[in-house]
C-alpha cells in the first residue's frame, strides 16, 4: 500500500518531479515526504517535531499536509475504506482497538 501511495503521489502533481529537478535545493524524496505525512497523521505530532529525524522542513510539511489529506481521500477512499456493516463487524473492530488501548464507545458493541 505504501508503494502505491508514493507512486500515485508522484503522479499527482502536488510534489516536484524528482527526475527533472529545478535549480536550488534538491527536492525531498517523495517516499520520505509520504512517510513524514503518514507519521504526522498517525500520531498527531506537530509538523516540526519530525523535522529532526526526516529532514523534511516543518513549514513545508504544514503546507503540503492539508493538500495531501484531501488528495488521499479523493484518491483512495472509495477503494480502501470499508466501514463495518454488521454488529459482528463492529465488535470485531472494537476488540482490535481495545487491545491497542482505544476502547471507543462501548454502546456500539453491546
Amino acid at each position: 500500500m505504501f508503494d502505491r501511495v508514493v507512486e500515485r503521489f508522484r503522479q499527482s502533481g502536488l510534489v516536484p518531479d524528482e527526475k527533472n529537478p529545478k535549480p536550488g535545493p534538491a527536492p525531498i524524496p517523495v517516499d520520505m515526504m509520504v512517510m513524514h505525512l503518514l507519521r504526522t497523521l498517525a500520531v498527531g505530532c506537530p509538523f516540526d517535531a519530525l523535522e529532526e529525524c526526516s529532514g523534511v522542513s516543518g513549514k513545508l510539511a504544514n503546507v503540503v499536509f492539508l493538500q495531501w489529506v484531501h488528495w488521499m481521500v479523493a484518491t483512495f477512499w472509495e477503494d480502501e475504506v470499508r466501514p463495518p456493516k454488521t454488529r459482528e463487524d463492529i465488535e470485531k473492530h472494537n476488540a482490535i482497538f481495545t487491545k491497542m488501548g482505544f476502547p471507543g464507545d462501548e454502546s456500539y458493541s453491546s
